[in-house]
């Protein structure tokens, strides 16, 4: 939603800007103008994010053992990333222990200890990533409506400058450049 509504409103601002300046120049500045303004906002997305929640069984980086496992053997079991009430992730049912479902909840499961209970749902645990993601949506909206107002300062000045048997390869050449 955010590029869509980014590459609208950025190419009515570009039609709205190129109808103001006149000449080559003045295109020029729009589009380094625009692609600057876009660059600058890369860093952002790296000061945004979340941090990976760990999952109980998992291997790899965001994995974390489970010391209890002895009980079972949870490696031919079908992945069912699922919430326990001790608000932590499992890579399915049988690394916390269940052995009883209730519909869609996972109960009677003995390898952890809460004092909400002995549940598990199935899904993600509630992370407080909501804002980040926000922010994020927000700067891809803003840098998508900067990368948009460039668009027709481009083609205008690729029409008023280029030769017309040059014009594709000029265009490839914008575009090369624009996605590079």
């Amino acid at each position: 939603i955010t590029l869509a509504l980014g590459h609208i409103v950025g190419t009515i601002i570009s039609s709205w800007l190129t109808s103001k300046v006149k000449t080559r120049m003045g295109y020029m500045y729009i589009i380094v103008c625009t692609y600057l303004f876009t660059l600058i906002i890369i860093p952002f997305y790296f000061i945004i994010g979340c941090n990976n929640e760990p999952v109980y069984g998992a291997d790899g980086a965001i994995g974390r053992p489970i010391s209890n496992i002895s009980q079972c053997d949870c490696n031919h079991e079908q992945n069912l990333i699922s919430c326990g009430a001790d608000d932590k992730m499992y890579l399915s049912p049988c690394y916390a222990g269940c052995t009883n479902v209730d519909g869609k909840i996972f109960t009677d499961c003995s390898l952890f200890n809460s004092t909400l209970g002995s549940t598990l749902t199935p899904g993600l645990c509630a992370t407080d990533c909501r804002w980040s993601f926000i922010l994020y949506a927000c700067l891809h909206g803003v840098q998508s409506m900067c990368s948009a107002m460039s668009m027709i300062p481009r083609r205008l000045l690729i029409i008023r400058i280029v030769d017309p048997q040059d014009r594709g390869f000029a265009t490839s050449l914008f575009m090369f450049c624009f996605v590079f």
